[in-house]
């Protein structure tokens, strides 16, 4: 099974510590030198630093798999508390916009004001007798 290393960052750190661990061993030169040194055969230092490498990269894809069981579990969470907060958001509008609706209808309900008509035009169409006209304002006679 692959493991994404580019999901979190601490599965990128573990990777990273694993990868310069292994570039640190040995190359074949120093290999063949610790040979004649410690009177070892080509074979039998090769098969203890493919135990090595072996015991690296398990020790590696262990912590590699702990760690992303964690992440996940971490971003399930995550991903739960996200919904919930989009869900009360949601609800949370929706009661908004049904406040605005009734509101709406409320003020639909009341009538206007009456509009302010100008005394000129009021004693032109009033049908009043006792009305008149004079410098924009609506006097009524007092006979």
């Amino acid at each position: 099974m692959t493991i994404d290393i580019n999901e979190d960052r601490r599965l990128r750190d573990i990777w990273r510590k694993y990868k310069n661990r292994l570039a640190s061993f040995p190359s074949r030169g120093l290999i063949e030198h610790e040979m004649r040194v410690n009177q070892l055969s080509l074979w039998d230092a090769n098969e203890i630093l493919k135990q090595e490498i072996r015991k690296i990269e398990y020790q590696r894809r262990e912590e590699l798999t702990k760690t992303r069981i964690l992440v996940r579990a971490e971003k399930k969470i995550q991903e739960e508390q996200e919904k919930k907060e989009n869900e009360e958001k949601r609800v949370q509008a929706a009661e908004k916009k049904l406040m605005t609706r009734e509101l709406r209808k409320v003020q639909l309900v009341e009538s206007p004001p009456p509009l302010r008509r100008s005394a000129r035009i009021h004693s032109k169409t009033s049908n009043d007798p006792l009305t008149s006209y004079k410098r924009g304002s609506m006097y009524t006679k007092t006979a």
